[in-house]
């Protein structure tokens, strides 16, 4: 896999994570941008139903969406670490 400067700053990111203690992290994207979401699962990341995860992840799913968006146009991916 080509690693460009997208990947290398997940690496940096989940290492940084990862040497802290914590054991997944998450993100939310534009569910209509073709390359979003398999850019980030090839590279380990997972699409999670907002609705089936802690009260306190789904929070901060739906305060990362943009005034005037629906949640529903956004997906939120996980990286167990």
């Amino acid at each position: 896999m080509r690693q460009g400067a997208g990947t290398a700053l997940l690496n940096a990111v989940s290492g940084h994570a990862r040497a802290a203690g914590y054991g997944r992290i998450g993100l939310s994207t534009f569910r209509d941008i073709p390359f979003n979401a398999p850019f980030y699962a090839r590279r380990g990341w997972r699409t999670v139903d907002p609705d089936t995860v802690s009260a306190a992840l789904r929070a901060r799913f739906l305060e990362e969406v943009p005034d005037g968006v629906s949640p529903g146009d956004r997906v939120l991916m996980v990286l167990q670490l």
